[in-house]
């Protein structure tokens, strides 16, 4: 089916003006998780944010917005997406003052789970290597998380791919990318995981590689 015609509403604005959030649908609303906050009136500048563990969930039946649970972690540029009922999100990374006294965005491992049913988060195994900015897609009741970068100590940008396991609790390695990136997206379907796009320098480098791997069942 084609649809034309379209066009673009505005609707009620988030709570709290966000971003390097995520966003998943489950149980049939909108949650928005995470991210950056301004912490100035203006908050011209990356320092005058701060990372948010704040939710936010949007009914799209009634219009509204309505204040979640907040995250155990607060952080921006992690991934998520939806198992069932619940709400896997992962990795990203935190703005931390350093020993010298500057501030860097730092990675986390870390995997929380958000069940709507109950509405409590547990957390779960973490990625065994901390990376922000990732790809993330689910496929067949299993989480995949892909790529990613790392700005501290050393400015990297990853190929590794890794698959999580809801019932096992245990994380498993797959195959690199062929090409390194940060910033992609993923998409799972059919028994395969497709990465679009990134960037294959720290915070540049953007591209339009498709890449796509045969998962085994």
């Amino acid at each position: 089916m084609t649809l034309r015609g379209g066009e673009w509403k505005t609707l009620p604005a988030l709570p709290v003006a966000r971003g390097e959030h995520v966003s998943v649908t489950a149980a049939g609303k909108i949650y928005v998780i995470g991210g950056r906050v301004g912490e100035t009136p203006n908050a011209a500048h990356y320092k005058d944010h701060r990372d948010t563990s704040r939710v936010d969930v949007f009914d799209p039946n009634t219009q509204t917005w309505s204040r979640g649970t907040d995250a155990p972690t607060a952080r921006n540029s992690a991934a998520s997406a939806v198992i069932g009922d619940k709400i896997y999100v992962v990795g990203g990374r935190q703005y931390l003052e350093q020993p010298n006294g500057d501030a860097a965005n730092v990675n986390v491992a870390s995997l929380e789970v958000f069940n709507t049913k109950t509405g409590l988060w547990s957390r779960k195994a973490p990625m065994p290597k901390a990376a922000g900015g990732i790809a993330a897609t689910a496929l067949d009741g299993r989480l995949y998380v892909f790529g990613g970068e790392q700005w501290t100590p050393t400015k990297e940008v990853f190929a590794s791919g890794w698959v999580y396991d809801p019932s096992a609790d245990a994380w498993e390695s797959l195959p690199d990318m062929k090409t390194p990136r940060h910033g992609a997206a993923a998409g799972g379907i059919a028994g395969r995981i497709f990465v679009f796009g990134g960037a294959t320098e720290t915070g540049a480098g953007d591209v339009a590689v498709n890449e796509v791997l045969a998962v085994q069942p």
